[in-house]
């Protein structure tokens, strides 16, 4: 009888750790929504990092890659932002970040829209929450990046 006592409470402190390290990684990493991400020192989900670091030819352009994913990033975790944009109650933040792109590497030398959809949208949950990101879009007319009347379109 007590050695099934000791085995309940050895059982018992087993899960109470198992529960505790679970909620420690849920802190860490972001699985509760399927997003599956980790944000590293620079506010890039890690998984996109590599992409900036092999994409970027100087300086200005991986400030321009990194301002365009932390927003694409900020649309996946709200996909709702959407309607808001398309209502005019907040600015289209990746129009202007394609647009800083383009103009820090040169239309000719930029890289493609598809290229950067796919180094960030890489699973389910993802593409769902890019696809009602779109779908909250649809309908409304979104004008090209003013540099005179918007200012510049790169937070740098």
């Amino acid at each position: 009888m007590r050695q099934l006592f000791m085995n309940r409470k050895i059982l018992i402190a087993t899960i109470l750790i198992a529960v505790f390290v679970a909620f420690y990684l849920l802190d860490k990493t972001s699985v509760s929504n399927g997003l599956n991400y980790t944000v590293g020192p620079n506010g890039i989900w890690k998984d996109v990092q590599p992409f900036i670091d092999a994409h970027s030819h100087s300086t200005n352009h991986r400030k321009a890659l990194e301002q365009l994913f932390k927003d694409f990033q900020k649309t996946l975790l709200d996909p709702e932002i959407g309607v808001e944009i398309k209502e005019g109650r907040h600015r289209d933040d990746l129009g202007r970040d394609f647009t800083c792109h383009w103009k820090t590497v040169g239309f000719d030398n930029r890289i493609d829209v598809s290229e950067i959809e796919n180094a960030i949208i890489n699973n389910v949950a993802r593409a769902r929450a890019y696809s009602k990101y779109n779908g909250n879009l649809s309908g409304g007319m979104y004008p090209s990046w003013n540099e005179k009347k918007d200012g510049s379109p790169c937070d740098f």
